[in-house]
């Protein structure tokens, strides 16, 4: 896949046989289209969290990672009370970033402060 469109990716969703299930209805296309690229250079990203067939955390790289067909793996979680259970079709790509730099800059600090700590 070259190029990566969010109107391709939401088709993917409403028609492909997706294996796992999501517990959220909204989706960052950025974020997919981040992952995807890296994961075609060959970048590996920490597993998924799943509860049977419900993914917990990790639906951005479950779903980039089906796009170039490299596995991830998953682990064993507890689905939270809160979660909810969708169909791929509920599902609603977000063309809006929520990595934004203020967002990733909190991070970044966060994590220096947690790194400093230790």
């Amino acid at each position: 896949m070259g190029n990566l469109f969010i109107e391709d990716v939401q088709e993917k969703l409403d028609s492909y046989h997706w294996d796992m299930l999501p517990s959220q209805s909204r989706i960052c296309f950025p974020i997919i289209y981040r992952l995807n690229v890296k994961m075609r250079i060959g970048l590996q990203f920490p597993g998924i969290i799943i509860d049977k067939s419900l993914i917990i955390d990790g639906h951005h790289r479950y779903i980039a990672s089906k796009l170039v067909n490299v596995p991830i793996d998953k682990y064993p979680g507890i689905r939270p009370s809160n979660h909810h259970l969708y169909t791929w079709k509920d599902v609603q790509l977000i063309a809006e970033d929520w990595d934004t730099p203020e967002k990733l800059n909190f991070l970044t600090g966060k994590m220096h402060s947690i790194m400093c700590i230790q």
